[in-house]
């Protein structure tokens, strides 16, 4: 049916074939792929369907768990998103990515302390100055000093002097006074 154009209708049979036990649950791959068609058809709500049928059948599994989140994201699903995201940094290794998204979504969601932490940990892993910025503000927000100025200091260490006495080009002298 996919290779026919009928992306729609493959994406409805799957769903019916599984809803009757007509058919054993697919494998990772088929799931994955019954998803993106389904989105390709612009069925979300099919595409949604699969998902959830996917990790009803197999509820530990990170693609499944990944594509979940991210069609809930693209949906504007915070809330399922935030516990779908919970899951996965549960059941697979912290990503990168997956920190940064679920940095945003903290904060996108009114959780700023649980945000600041996954910034903190998204910094450990992926130098980011904007992310780095980002997170010591909300720290400073949050009257959290200690972590703001361990960000802070985290800022100031990546930058290079310019005039080469470290003072950024500034004309500093050590105890703060300008040059004359």
């Amino acid at each position: 049916m996919v290779a026919g154009g009928e992306s729609e209708q493959a994406s409805i049979y799957l769903l019916d074939q599984l809803a009757q036990g007509a058919m054993a649950a697919p494998l990772t791959d088929w799931w994955s792929r019954s998803v993106i068609v389904a989105q390709g058809a612009l069925r979300h709500d099919l595409a949604d369907q699969l998902s959830a049928s996917w990790l009803q059948h197999e509820p530990d599994n990170i693609a499944a768990l990944q594509q979940r989140f991210d069609l809930q994201l693209a949906g504007g699903d915070t809330q399922g998103a935030w516990r779908t995201g919970q899951h996965l940094l549960d059941t697979a290794p912290a990503s990168a990515r997956a920190l940064k998204q679920m940095a945003l979504l903290a904060q996108w969601t009114g959780r700023p302390q649980i945000a600041l932490d996954y910034w903190i940990a998204y910094l450990g892993m992926q130098p980011d100055m904007e992310a780095r910025e980002r997170a010591w503000r909300l720290a400073f927000s949050l009257f959290d000093y200690n972590r703001g100025i361990d960000l802070l200091s985290g800022v100031t260490a990546t930058r290079q002097p310019i005039d080469g006495r470290g003072t950024g080009g500034l004309g500093l002298r050590s105890g703060g006074a300008r040059h004359p």
